[in-house]
């Protein structure tokens, strides 16, 4: 594991639709090749930067008809950066510079218009970005110019919906809110299969809700090579799904252990507040987050960061790296400008993590490399590009390539 010289990094969630009338799992595949991770407490001059071939810095285009204040998601679509934000806006941009490109639709009740964005994905083979309207439960598909393609209802309601991702060999999988709604999810995940026919994956039973929703995570899926990486609700183990079946990858083992559902059931109505209450008496993980996935690494981002840190999974080694998290966001910055850390992650390909730095995150890295000039970057771009960044524009992107 070429680990030498950086420590952290950031990852997946999620929460989703609803399961009208989902069929049953898709095909589980019990792989006898499941590897166990066992997560070793990183070094402080560990690096993980050199693991990464190219760097890019860049921050997005600032026009009148682009003004963006947080960012949920990052897609690269073949050099064309697709930014979902905080405000149900989809912009375009050119990863070459950031410069702006185009709008992708808008919120509104007209045919070509969305209500709320689930989520959005993209779809190599036909080059469209797609967006779920929880709302309608319909997909709504456009062009990389903006060009409104068609829309589609999906067979089961969408409306508890938060986070999709999209194989290239057609699956699109969705996570789902815990809930007590009409219908009640009864799956953690709904997978549209590429005949259009849903399938249920991991019950969220005997786990309940009552009187609302919650989510269990905020991406808990991440796009790999030729499939989907995905963790279920509170377990220990990492899946794919590849053509339709789902076999087990990595068993992790960490300092603290998921606790089963029975026992999280037995604390009454589901909330993410009882697992914080148990992560921070030390007796047992929150269970994830997010997940993000590269050709080389998987990395984990828990429920609470603060007192668990990330983990990172070396897919070449097989070995697992454990980063305790700073309690503070200044110090974190510091370890990303000296390589031992990678923060902010919001997008992923098989070659690269995309992190992204709003406007306030800008200027605490203006303020720790102002205050703190023993601060060595490990790459001599990261200083002046920060020193320059508008903090009143758009966010900034640092996006890793192998």
């Amino acid at each position: 594991m070429k680990f030498t010289k950086l420590t952290e990094m950031a990852m997946v969630v999620a929460i989703a639709g609803l399961i009208g009338s989902c069929s049953s799992s898709p095909s589980k595949k019990e792989s006898a090749n499941v590897k166990e991770i066992v997560f070793e407490e990183a070094a402080k001059d560990v690096a993980l930067t050199s693991n990464f071939k190219n760097i890019r810095f860049l921050q997005l285009q600032l026009t009148d008809d682009c003004v963006i204040s947080d960012v949920k998601k990052v897609i690269d679509a073949d050099g064309t950066i697709i930014v979902r934000t905080s405000d149900d806006e989809i912009f375009c941009f050119k990863k070459e510079d950031g410069s702006f490109l185009c709008q992708i639709g808008n919120t509104g009740e007209g045919p070509e218009e969305y209500l709320k964005i689930g989520d959005i994905y993209y779809n190599e083979k036909d080059k469209s970005v797609n967006v779920i309207d929880a709302l309608k439960s319909d997909i709504v598909s456009y062009g990389l110019d903006g060009t409104f393609v068609h829309r589609k209802k999906a067979e089961s309601s969408l409306s508890w919906m938060e986070c999709a991702e999209f194989s290239t060999n057609g699956y699109l999988m969705i996570s789902n809110q815990l809930t007590d709604g009409q219908p009640p999810s009864e799956f953690a995940y709904t997978v549209i299969n590429p005949d259009e026919s849903t399938t249920g994956v991991d019950p969220f039973a005997p786990i309940r809700v009552k009187g609302f929703s919650t989510k269990f995570a905020t991406r808990p899926m991440t796009k790999s090579k030729d499939g989907l990486t995905f963790f279920k609700f509170l377990s220990d183990t990492i899946f794919t799904m590849r053509n339709g079946e789902i076999s087990p990858v990595y068993k992790l083992t960490m300092k603290k252990k998921m606790p089963q559902k029975d026992m999280v059931a037995q604390m009454g109505s589901f909330a993410q507040d009882e697992l914080y209450k148990l992560s921070i008496k030390g007796d047992y993980s929150a269970g994830f987050d997010k997940i993000y996935e590269t050709k080389q690494f998987i990395a984990l981002i828990p429920l609470v960061y603060m007192t668990e840190g990330y983990f990172w999974i070396d897919k070449l080694s097989g070995k697992g790296l454990h980063v305790a998290s700073s309690f503070e966001l200044n110090l974190d910055v510091d370890m990303m400008i000296q390589g031992r850390s990678i923060i902010r992650i919001v997008g992923n390909t098989d070659n690269e993590l995309i992190c992204c730095f709003n406007p306030e995150d800008i200027e605490i890295f203006q303020k720790e490399l102002a205050e703190k000039k023993d601060l060595k970057p490990f790459d001599d771009r990261l200083r002046p590009f920060f020193e320059k960044a508008d903090t009143e524009g758009n966010p900034c992107l640092i996006i890793y390539e192998h």
